[in-house]
């Protein structure tokens, strides 16, 4: 992807090369992206070290976000009431399809779903191979037209007990379920992205957003063959920290 990115920003002239910087200008670059940069370092440390799951890392970043913040003295006191309504404003609509979710999954568990799935499955004699595909293209249509949490609080629970019983690796599994995520954020009509892109190239047209869009869709659909032929592009990593 980042060979297609050079490639067409060298096609188009969108491309220009600039000085070098000087030492002084890469120190103060360095110090301002400091925490920045910090942010990866917390995450794995932290996970490898074991001083917090890889969930509660979550909740270390946000605090240490929010003490960024106040040190670099963009959240202060005046504003400080801005930035949790905005807060408890996303989060609240994040727990709205969280517990729709989780209402759901617990009658899906209750009506043994995902075992009769898997027993319809079996019974049908369908390949392993053919199911995950199937899978895929429901992910790829439904990313059409849903938000992808919703995509995944609702399928995950239904699909990934059918995944097991297949003998699939199940974080391989969920590395094709977020490459296929990325590529539902820029597909239409409810990519975020192409909004997201629509809101800071306003000159361009939601047309020409989504053509522009069509071959990173086409890439990523090679990677998700690529990480079918070749599961250790997913695994290997994981692996090195124990999943």
């Amino acid at each position: 992807m980042a060979i297609y990115i050079v490639s067409q920003a060298k096609r188009t002239g969108s491309y220009e090369k600039v000085a070098s910087a000087t030492n002084k200008e890469r120190m103060a670059a360095l110090k301002d992206g400091i925490w920045g940069l910090l942010t990866p370092v917390i995450i794995l440390g932290g996970i490898y070290t074991g001083l917090f799951t890889p969930t509660e890392a979550a909740a270390v970043l946000v605090l240490y976000a929010f003490l960024v913040g106040v040190l670099r003295k963009r959240i202060k006191p005046g504003n400080l009431s801005e930035v949790v309504a905005d807060g408890t404003t996303s989060a609240g609509m994040i727990m709205i399809i969280i517990v729709g979710a989780m209402v759901m999954g617990t009658v899906f568990t209750q009506l043994q779903l995902p075992n009769i799935l898997s027993e319809v499955v079996s019974g049908a004699g369908l390949s392993p191979w053919w199911v995950i595909i199937a899978i895929m293209i429901l992910m790829i249509g439904l990313g059409m037209i849903l938000e992808v949490a919703s995509i995944l609080l609702i399928t995950i629970p239904i699909l990934y007990p059918l995944i097991i019983s297949l003998g699939f690796n199940g974080v391989w599994f969920c590395i094709l379920v977020v490459v296929n995520m990325e590529m539902a954020l820029i597909t239409p009509p409810v990519g975020l992205n192409l909004f997201v892109i629509s809101g800071i190239e306003r000159r361009a047209t939601m047309a020409e957003i989504i053509r522009g869009a069509i071959p990173f869709v086409l890439i990523m659909a090679i990677f998700l063959i690529l990480l079918c032929f070749f599961p250790q592009l997913a695994t290997w990593l994981p692996a090195t920290m124990g999943y």
